[in-house]
């Protein structure tokens, strides 16, 4: 007797299912349908299902199983539904960190309305090398569950400090919540959601325990309306990297099903053109282009068969997050979209008919639409219009409705559309595979410049149905070690992950490993190493496991969606950066929520690379400003000659910082330092977090900061700052440190700025690898680099800009003419295809290798900071240029820790302050200095010193 798998997607528009027979490693389509989706999700599954077996007697007792891909859950949260949200508590095991960036402070306001319901910051946390921050306090978490009882909550989110690497602490707090709380309250804990980085995992566990509720319905509801059609198989959710979910799985992470609809596409796709055209396209990456009535999707399958991910954050209803998604990019041309002809010249979208057909010419309306268009051309052709992909309204319709004269541009205007993205996609000159589905695919053409061949496959309108139910177990297992460990650690991961994909109904002699991967912890010289398989479904143990998952959820709900949604309402006014003019008042800047948006952006790029993504800093000084506290700048040229000034910095590792969040180390160093009647304060430096840290003391302590720094720029070591440059005295002499948890350090003299350096570097082993350093500095005039926070400013307002316009692929113009165009160039434009990377001394040494369609390969060299661009082994700019690395798809910094293979990038080079181009200045930081003997340095431009804000809007 022949079996059947059942795949279903549920969009938001149309419901696609179909009905699979696997046989003799083939699997064929038996029958397959598409419908508007129901808002009753019970009778909209039903309607399905029953339609796949209208058409012919099959048996649906031998349906193996039924796999859903649903938008529902991520749905709930874009649309901001108070009816399928739960409000949550959320309880942060930091002991003295992080208190000043609360949960949800990085939310949109209305989700923050929306979801906000407590915050607890509790005892605990670990330090990276394992030590601990604090004890839990048992009584502590008790107290906390009391409160939240009383309010009624009840879904509860737990995070701690470092809990990917040391979840004890995590589970024993949910393990005392578990008893103090009633058996229907939610408890999520983060460390299984995400890796480094307690901001976005927390993220994504108050998400999870939001939607969680409304998951475990949904779900039900599922199983009820397959078991109502007589089909007793097992029931999956599909997930976003590709492979299936179990209930069990999707009930406790829900989360994993967001953006799965554009992978099953994807997969769908690659199984089509292998099953349908005898291709062969194992071990290939090939592009998937998805088109609908509004937009094209277009994504890439690796070799493995599983789409690229996103290198690094990824948003979900606006919420930063680091849940692995696939990378898609989307552009503004679909079935729906309108064409207008000036005559000369064709425009097509962004703006379409959508779903509303009967407005297209083809559909009965009076719209020019691209379908409209791709049928005149197939009847101008002399075709024939029996074929399914042209199967749309009345085609006859469209004679005499189209301007011959506009069909050469029409044409050329989609190929740039299509070709540009694809372009962007690939990740090496060659060309690649292309795959087209989607209801609207037809209108794209049958060759596409970069594609080595252009498959449209049959059944392409229900690809993601299809991916949906061919999809695969998938199983992951992670743990951290040491470097010379790896072999030993991935083989027992390996193993791990086979025992979990077993357990969660994989044939064992199917288990593949998809995927290695390692992440380096600096100065502990450890690694987080993780391991993923995948395999082919054991559907008689799944029979097993699913019964018993299914007799624990609660009673599912009617099938209707009860709704509402406020919809996305921010409540934050849209500024227009081009004409945005910040607040000066008698030479006094007074920073807005704006000016640090643009330093957020305009710190990281002049980074170089290292200093740590300012995102933390920058949301520490907006929740200040939301407070009424003053942050405020002056001039440099208004100092008087008798002003002292102390500086302050973080030295450490970005990699602490992303977890252990600031408390009060820089304000507990100033204290120690005591250093008498200090009006202002200087930035040790301007790149990454640090370019924060004096905005950050100044509001503390209310005093002004001064437009300037000590660097210009970011670089690895603390000695490399500009009065190394200008004197051989000291400059940390005296100087403070502490870690913000009762270990503060008073250096009264450092033989020499080296000496400095490694008694701080010293002490990092025993304060967590994270230290607030202040000290003292006179001659603001003659060593500072001045007008550095206005540079970052003026940056981070071209990248606004640049967005704003929708032109990021232009970014790199719009950064250099912030600049000035003499004191900055584009270097390079490609894809990254090679990251290596070492740790050494608490520094992470590597290259990133970069190529391009047609202009060679960039190598990059890199000790936490950028240091020598070279193309093709030509040196074309090194230390002390800025060497910066910007994300083509957001026209942001790219950190040398996020530095992934397949992301797009260009890369510019600022000119250094003059400081740095003198004799001294090469000393103390150029190629030299790092090495780099062989390596004249030559400025990729002149240095034109920043107009300060101040200067110009006072």
């Amino acid at each position: 007797m022949p079996k059947y798998l059942i795949g279903i997607d549920v969009g938001g528009t149309n419901t696609d299912s179909v009905l699979l027979e696997p046989a003799n490693d083939n699997v064929s389509v038996v029958s397959w349908n598409k419908q508007l989706t129901s808002p009753n999700v019970s009778k909209g599954i039903k309607d399905s299902i029953e339609q796949l077996f209208s058409s012919a007697d099959h048996d649906k007792n031998n349906v193996l199983s039924v796999t859903i891909g649903t938008t529902h859950f991520i749905n709930a949260i874009v649309e901001r539904d108070r009816a399928r949200l739960e409000k949550v508590a959320v309880l942060r095991i930091c002991g003295p960190y992080s208190h000043t960036i609360p949960p949800f402070s990085n939310f949109p306001t209305d989700l923050k309305t929306l979801l906000e319901g407590y915050t607890g910051f509790l005892s605990g946390g670990f330090h990276v090398d394992g030590n601990e921050i604090a004890l839990v306090d048992e009584q502590q978490v008790r107290a906390e569950a009391k409160k939240i009882k009383s309010l009624g909550m009840t879904a509860v989110a737990v995070s701690g400090v470092f809990s990917p690497v040391f979840p004890d602490q995590e589970e024993r707090v949910a393990a005392i919540l578990a008893e103090e709380l009633p058996e229907s309250t939610i408890i999520v804990t983060s460390h299984g959601l995400s890796g480094i980085g307690i901001l976005e995992r927390e993220n994504i566990a108050i998400l999870n325990a939001s939607v969680k509720k409304f998951a475990n319905n949904i779900i039900r509801t599922f199983s009820d309306a397959v078991k109502s059609t007589g089909i007793n198989a097992p029931i999956l959710l599909t997930q976003n990297d590709g492979t299936v979910l179990t209930i069990s799985e999707a009930l406790s992470t829900p989360i994993k099903t967001f953006s799965s609809g554009t992978t099953n596409s994807m997969r769908g796709a690659a199984f089509l053109v292998n099953g349908s055209s005898g291709a062969n396209l194992a071990g290939q990456s090939v592009i998937v282009v998805d088109v609908g009535g509004t937009t094209t999707d277009v994504g890439l399958l690796l070799d493995n068969g599983y789409p690229r991910k996103t290198s690094a954050f990824s948003f979900i209803g606006g919420v930063k997050t680091r849940l692995a998604m696939p990378q898609v990019e989307s552009i503004g041309l679909g079935g729906g979209s309108i064409v207008r002809f000036d005559g000369e010249d064709v425009t097509i979208g962004p703006d379409s008919v959508g779903n509303d057909f009967s407005k297209s010419i083809v559909g009965g309306g009076k719209t020019l639409t691209t379908s409209d268009i791709a049928v005149f051309m197939e009847l101008e052709g002399d075709k024939r219009m029996d074929k399914p992909i042209y199967a749309v309204g009345d085609k006859e319709l469209v004679r005499g409705q189209v301007e011959a004269a506009m069909i050469p541009a029409y044409r050329a205007k989609v190929s740039e559309m299509i070709e540009a993205v694809v372009d962007r996609m690939k990740t090496s000159p060659d060309d690649i595979p292309v795959l087209l589905v989607g209801g609207g695919s037809f209108i794209l053409p049958d060759d596409i410049k970069g594609a080595s061949k252009v498959w449209r496959p049959e059944y392409f309108q229900v690809a993601n149905a299809i991916g949906a139910a061919i999809g695969k177990i998938s199983a992951s297992a992670q743990a951290f070690g040491k470097a010379d460990e790896k072999e030993e650690l991935v083989e027992k991961l390996r193993a791990e992950a086979e025992e979990k994909a077993i357990k969660l109904g994989a044939q064992a002699d199917s288990i593949t490993v998809v995927d290695i991967t390692s992440e380096e912890l600096p100065y502990v010289n450890m690694h987080k190493y993780e391991v993923k398989v995948v395999a082919d479904m054991d559907y008689s143990k799944l029979e097993t496991i699913e019964h018993d998952d299914i007799s624990n959820l609660a009673d599912g709900v009617d099938g209707s969606i009860s709704k509402d949604s406020l919809g996305r309402q921010d409540g934050e006014d849209v500024v227009d950066y081009e004409t945005y003019k910040p607040t000066v008042v008698n030479r006094e800047w007074v920073l807005s929520e704006t000016d640090l948006e643009f330093l957020r952006v305009g710190t990281y790029i002049l980074g170089c690379g290292g200093g740590g993504d300012p995102y933390p800093q920058y949301l520490i000084a907006r929740n200040l400003v939301r407070q009424g506290t003053k942050i405020t700048v002056i001039d440099p040229q208004d100092l008087k000659d008798t002003n002292q000034s102390i500086f302050a910095g973080f030295v450490g590792t970005p990699t602490v910082a992303s977890e252990r969040i600031q408390g009060a180390e820089l304000q507990t160093a100033y204290n120690l330092l005591n250093p008498g009647d200090i009006e202002t304060i200087v930035s040790l430096e301007i790149g990454g977090g640090n370019g924060f840290q004096g905005l950050l003391l100044g509001a503390e302590l209310g005093k002004k900061v001064i437009d300037c720094d000590l660097m210009g720029r970011a670089y690895p070591m603390i000695w490399q700052i500009t009065p190394c440059v200008m004197s051989d005295d000291p400059c940390y002499s005296p100087c403070a440190f502490s870690d913000g948890n009762g270990n503060d350090v008073l250096v009264k003299k450092t033989k020499t700025n080296k000496a400095a350096e490694s008694l701080i570097r010293a002490a990092l082993s025993e304060l967590g690898m994270f230290v607030g350093l202040v000290s003292v500095i006179d001659d603001i005039q003659g060593m500072a680099i001045k007008n550095s926070i206005s540079l970052a400013w003026r940056i981070g307002k071209a990248v606004s800009i640049a967005k704003q316009h929708s032109n990021i692929s232009n970014v790199a113009q719009y950064i250099i003419d912030s600049v000035k165009p003499t004191s900055a160039k584009l270097l390079f434009e490609g894809k990254i295809v090679g990251v290596e990377k070492r740790l050494q001394k608490g520094y992470v040494f590597g290259e990133v290798v970069i190529e391009s369609l047609n202009k060679g390969t960039m190598r990059i060299p890199f000790q936490n900071e950028n240091l020598v661009a070279k193309v093709d082994d030509k040196v074309v700019a090194s230390v002390p240029d800025l060497i910066c690395v910007l994300d083509s798809e957001t026209g942001e910094a790219v950190g040398t820790p996020d530095y992934k293979y397949g992301l797009v990038v260009c890369v510019i080079a600022i000119a250094p302050s003059d400081h740095w181009t003198s004799e001294r200045g090469l000393e103390v930081g150029g190629p030299s200095a790092f090495g780099f003997n062989d390596v004249v340095y030559e400025s990729v431009g002149t240095y034109a010193k920043t107009v300060g804000v101040i200067e110009e809007f006072k």
